[in-house]
């Protein structure tokens, strides 16, 4: 899908355009192109088909390049799907309008849609709003684990295996986020570098702004991740701890059971034993096997076997 956004005034709705598509002062949005797609839009505009392509690469790292006067930033973005977490996304600046190419709809497309005072009238201050909500995004989703780590640890104790494997799931999309994040920070720092595309004062505040938001978000994740772990760590110790006294018990009850098992076992046999036709035979067994389990347990308390 190919089409061209535009916003001139605040508080109005953008004027989509998906049969003439013209840059100047415009977004345009392509979202999953064909090939033909691709090589068309790259001979319309001027712009460079194979960097447009490696903006679909869904393994595409964020960098930025520079090429005919035109700023590609690759970006990763929180989309949340089963067994993803973020999507690759290329963002075009050229002096007149920003191309943006995604393999999805990104969800933080719906927040520029919605937010009537972005304009597309200078094409590098619509850059810095379209990175400044995508970068919303991933603070959102980082609030979001935040909580539901913080949630879990107040309920430590209860917690059971779906607990443990959510709390897995959270890591997995943190480290996600922390794989993006540090990748991000530099994009941001070389953004004023260039010499063909000048931001504003104004614009170059913003961008400062942008570097200041993605190093706390890399910081709440490294925290939260710790947390994770810790919590982990501590669940596996509990669950070792836990089997190992079940295995002790289990054990010390195998034991206090051989001691008369041998002893009916030994007088069970068919040949001739030591007071086998004594009437009291059975409780001499008996003191025996209660003598033995006050011995044991006297060696079980002094080795602390069984506890104080």
């Amino acid at each position: 899908m190919i089409e061209a956004l535009r916003r001139k005034s605040s508080g109005s709705k953008f004027v989509v355009d998906k049969r003439n598509i013209q840059i100047k002062n415009s977004w345009v949005k392509i979202v999953d192109p064909s090939q033909e797609e691709i090589s068309s839009i790259a001979e319309t505009f001027n712009l460079d088909k194979d960097l447009m392509l490696d903006g679909l690469d869904v393994y595409e790292v964020p960098r930025v390049e520079e090429f005919d006067g035109k700023l590609y930033l690759f970006l990763r973005v929180p989309n949340i799907k089963e067994n993803q977490y973020t999507s690759s996304m290329l963002l075009i600046l050229t002096r007149e309008g920003v191309f943006t190419i995604s393999k999805d709809e990104l969800p933080f497309y719906d927040a520029v849609l919605n937010d009537k005072k972005i304009l597309t009238t200078k094409s590098t201050n619509f850059l810095l709003n379209l990175l400044s909500l995508a970068y919303k995004q991933y603070s959102l989703e980082i609030r979001n684990s935040i909580k539901t780590v913080n949630k879990e640890r107040r309920q430590f104790s209860k917690l059971g295996n779906k607990d443990i494997i959510y709390l897995i799931k959270q890591e997995d999309l943190l480290n996600d986020f922390m794989f993006s994040l540090g990748p991000l920070i530099d994009v941001h720092k070389q953004l004023s570098k260039f010499r063909r595309i000048k931001f504003e004062e104004s614009e170059k505040e913003m961008i400062e702004d942008l570097v200041v938001d993605l190093d706390q978000a890399s910081v709440n994740c490294r925290s939260t991740l710790k947390n994770i772990s810790n919590m982990r760590v501590y669940y596996s110790t509990t669950l070792s701890n836990n089997l190992n006294k079940t295995i002790g018990l289990l054990t010390i009850f195998t034991i206090f059971l051989t001691i008369p098992t041998l002893l009916s076992s030994i007088y069970g046999m068919n040949i001739p034993l030591p007071y086998q036709n004594s009437e009291n035979v059975l409780y001499w067994l008996l003191g025996i096997v209660f003598l033995s389990y006050i011995f044991l347990i006297y060696l079980m308390r002094k080795f602390r076997i069984l506890g104080d």
